[in-house]
């Protein structure tokens, strides 16, 4: 999509979108500000059509890694020159929108980080990367005739997926009450809703044939020197027809580079499994230069155990991630192992003599956006559509707009007592 000029001028409103149209919206179709809250420098954005929206994402893994490299240390590298230069300066330009809050009077609440380390698209839709190789795997664990082969197919589901997840640009963080609905090629429907904005958390039910996926993330975050680590607290749970479920947690992320260096990112910590009802787990150790657990230095390397637990853990998954994940990794390494787990989050993935993923060999299916989008959908947000047509003054002005609009919606909240 081009860049919209200065006399550009509102596109007829699609029929696709027709129904969505309402006289409460300025922009004839849906929008995150009324028509009485829009500032007169913002430029309505031409909205993207089914077309655009469902084009296909990439499958192999050269194209769904493009601009990256995994380098001898096992980190993935960016060298994508365009992200390099867009993210230089991003901390110095921060500490000086921080000083101008400051010296206004502002709040700091207020600082907005740079569009144009953005990519066009809202983390409600980027958090089904992870879910690409469900497809492919979670029918099989559906039909699978123990309950030990279940839990290695989804094992393999949630790992074969973390690569698909790993890009250096930046979503846009979700508004209150955004939404997100798609769905696979084989009919699987997903449903992503942002529905806490302090702290910020995502609800999302994925239902399939014989499967149903749900839960929330909290996304959290720590910046310590020269590393910005990351994590998507919640539980992710699995439920098969049969009356089957099994409940994993996600390990971290780290993000190095932030101020000075290469740009690199690699998973961290413990990737945790539960089926208590079959007193089932499985813990994969994701590797780390420091770690004890495995010996390699390649930091993409993991090594875990599918074993017999011994009843539930008394760290909170939620509230005590670190702690959680130590005593999961104490567990792992008590009696009871039934099949060792190695593999990387960048190659595949092999329980005891099989490969269950090959990275090159294996396909992911990717997602596409439902073509009844609910008015709420992320795609009709301003900034994100300007961030794709490549006009980044437009985008950071909605971005700015959207957000202040938020901020005002939470004080009105406050003000009448519910959050």
């Amino acid at each position: 999509m081009e860049a919209a000029q200065s006399n550009y001028e509102p596109p007829v409103e699609c029929p696709l979108l027709r129904e969505l149209s309402s006289t409460n919206v300025w922009n004839s179709v849906c929008s995150f500000l009324s028509k009485d809250g829009k500032p007169e420098e913002l430029m309505v954005p031409q909205l993207l059509v089914q077309e655009v929206m469902a084009k296909p994402k990439p499958i192999e893994n050269q194209d769904i890694l493009k601009g990256m490299v995994r380098a001898d240390d096992g980190w993935l590298r960016c060298e994508d020159q365009e992200i390099i230069d867009r993210q230089k300066g991003i901390f110095l330009d921060v500490l000086k929108k921080l000083a101008s809050l400051l010296a206004d009077g502002k709040p700091v609440v207020s600082l907005s980080l740079p569009v144009r380390i953005f990519e066009a698209r809202s983390a409600l839709e980027r958090i089904c990367d992870l879910w690409s190789f469900f497809p492919s795997y979670l029918p099989r664990a559906a039909a699978a005739n123990s309950p030990q082969e279940r839990l290695k197919l989804v094992v393999t589901a949630a790992v074969a997926g973390l690569h698909l997840s790993s890009s250096q640009w930046k979503p846009f963080n979700p508004l209150l009450g955004e939404t997100f609905n798609g769905y696979f090629p084989d009919g699987t429907a997903i449903y992503c809703e942002h529905t806490s904005h302090h702290p910020p958390i995502t609800n999302f039910l994925v239902i399939g044939e014989n499967f149903k996926f749900s839960g929330r993330y909290e996304y959290v975050g720590n910046l310590s020197t020269n590393t910005l680590s990351t994590r998507q607290v919640g539980p992710n749970i699995i439920e098969f027809k049969d009356g089957g479920r099994v409940t994993y947690y996600l390990p971290e992320v780290k993000i190095k580079g932030i101020l000075m260096g290469s740009r690199k990112i690699k998973w961290s910590g413990a990737f945790v499994f539960d089926d208590p009802a079959n007193n089932l787990s499985a813990v994969l150790k994701m590797s780390s230069q420091k770690s004890s657990f495995t010996k390699s230095a390649e930091v993409d390397i993991f090594e875990g155990k599918l074993f017999r637990s011994k009843g539930p853990r008394k760290a909170s998954p939620l509230t005590e991630s670190k702690a959680f994940e130590e005593e999961a990794l104490k567990m792992a390494d008590s009696d009871g192992v039934l099949a060792d787990i190695t593999g990387s989050w960048l190659k595949g993935l092999k329980i005891g003599k099989t490969v269950y993923w090959n990275a090159t060999k294996d396909k992911p299916t990717r997602h596409l956006p439902s073509p009844e989008p609910l008015p709420s959908d992320c795609r009709f947000r301003e900034d994100l559509l300007w961030t794709g047509a490549g006009n980044l003054a437009q985008a950071e002005a909605w971005k700015l707009a959207l957000e202040e609009r938020q901020r005002a919606d939470r004080r009105l909240r406050e003000s009448s007592g519910k959050q």
